[in-house]
C-alpha cells in the first residue's frame, strides 16, 4: 500500500486472483479458517385475532418492513447470510406486550390460559424447508417444540389480608383472585431436537411455515389481545452452532 493506493502485483491478472490477494493482505476475515459459537436465531410474527391459514417465519430480516430486534435477529431474509448454521433444536414461543390488559372477570376472554389450553397452541403443523427440500413436518408444534428455556414458573397467591388484634385470635386470609396461569412445557427436555442435526450453509434459503390445515383458530382471549395496541406474537427459535470466518 502506497499512501491511499493499494499496489497489486502485476502478475495477478484475473479478477479472482486479485480479490484473493486483497482479501489475504487487507481483508477483515479469513475465509479459509472458521470458528464456531453457540447461537440462536429467532423470528416472531403477529397472530391476528381472527386467526390465519398460515404464518411464515424468517421472511423478514432485521430492519425490513419495520421489523425490530424484538421480532428477529436474522441478518438476511430466509438466510443466515455469510455464516453456516448447524441447527440442533427448534422451539416455539409466544408473547403479548401486556398479558393482563384488563381486570380478570372469570371468563376465557380475560386470560391467555384459554388459548394455550384450547386455542392456537393445540393446533397447527410446522414445516421446515431448506431450499426445495422439506426436512421436517411437526404436528402440534407448540406441544412438541415448546420453549425449553428453564424451570416452570411458580406464582404464589401472596398475602391478601392480615388482621392483627391484641388479645384475640389473629385471622389470615390468602387467596388468588387473578386469572389462571398456564404455560407451555418450559423445561429443556420439552424442545424439539433435530436428530440428526441439520447444517444450513451460508446464503442457503430456508423457510419455517406454521399452517392450520384444519381451519383458522381465532384468539379466545379477546379481552386482552387486539390487532393494534396489544398484539399476540408467535415465534420460532432455531438453536445450534454458528460457523463464521475467523477475523
Amino acid at each position: 500500500m502506497n499512501g491511499n493506493q493499494i499496489v497489486v502485483p502485476a502478475a495477478l491478472t484475473g479478477s479472482e486472483e486479485i480479490l484473493d490477494y486483497l482479501q489475504k493482505n487487507y481483508g477483515s476475515a479469513q475465509w479459509s479458517n472458521w470458528q464456531l459459537q453457540r447461537k440462536a436465531y429467532y423470528s416472531y410474527v403477529p397472530y391476528a385475532v381472527a386467526g390465519a391459514a398460515q404464518l411464515n417465519f424468517f421472511g423478514d430480516a432485521l430492519g425490513n418492513n419495520g421489523v425490530t430486534l424484538q421480532q428477529t435477529n436474522l441478518p438476511k431474509n430466509n438466510s443466515f447470510g455469510q455464516v453456516h448454521m448447524l441447527v440442533k433444536s427448534i422451539q416455539l414461543r409466544y408473547y403479548v406486550p401486556n398479558p393482563e390488559l384488563d381486570s380478570f372477570n372469570g371468563t376465557q376472554a380475560e386470560t391467555l390460559a384459554a388459548d394455550l389450553l384450547a386455542g392456537f397452541a393445540q393446533a397447527g403443523v410446522l414445516q421446515f424447508n431448506i431450499g426445495s427440500r422439506q426436512y421436517s413436518t411437526i404436528p402440534l408444534p407448540f406441544q412438541y417444540c415448546s420453549s425449553g428455556m428453564g424451570e416452570p414458573k411458580v406464582i404464589s397467591a401472596g398475602l391478601e389480608a392480615l388482621t392483627l388484634t391484641e388479645g384475640t385470635p389473629n385471622t389470615f386470609l390468602s387467596a388468588r383472585t387473578g386469572p389462571a396461569n398456564v404455560e407451555l412445557a418450559s423445561r429443556n427436555k420439552g424442545k424439539y431436537v433435530m436428530d440428526p442435526n441439520v447444517l444450513i450453509e451460508a446464503d442457503q434459503n430456508f423457510s419455517m411455515v406454521l399452517g392450520f390445515p384444519s381451519g383458522v383458530v381465532p384468539v379466545l382471549a379477546t379481552g386482552i389481545v387486539n390487532d393494534t395496541t396489544n398484539r399476540l406474537y408467535v415465534g420460532v427459535h432455531l438453536d445450534g452452532l454458528e460457523f463464521r470466518p475467523v477475523q
